[in-house]
């Protein structure tokens, strides 16, 4: 089947590292929905309007999101610069004590 008529279907398991998806927990029974930020032309979209609609209740994920968006979307040839405005965000955040994202996931986590 050509996947472009492909319906919504179960492709992946998702665990949460917390151990709270497991029976009697906050997430057990929870649904949700993978996106691959690497090859889906449409889930970079997906995640600024993510950011865009999480911004008045959780401030500090959309600001994650948006600079990880900001690294993601460097086309240009100078990849250094990015990588210098996202080293520059994380000190910046150090030095107010602010969260910093971690390499999987938001927040609180060491780069």
């Amino acid at each position: 089947m050509n996947k472009d008529a492909r319906p919504l279907y179960r492709k992946f398991e998702v665990r949460r590292t917390d151990g709270s998806d497991r029976p009697g927990g906050k997430h057990a029974g929870c649904s949700y929905f993978v996106l691959d930020l690497d090859h889906d032309e449409h889930a970079i979209a997906a995640i600024a309007a993510y950011a865009e609609s999480c911004e008045d209740t959780r401030p500090v994920l959309a600001r994650d999101l948006r600079l990880w968006l900001s690294s993601k979307e460097c086309k240009h040839d100078d990849v250094e610069l990015c990588e210098h405005k996202a080293r520059h965000e994380i000190i910046r955040r150090k030095c107010h004590g602010e969260p910093v994202p971690g390499r999987y996931g938001t927040g609180g986590g060491e780069v």
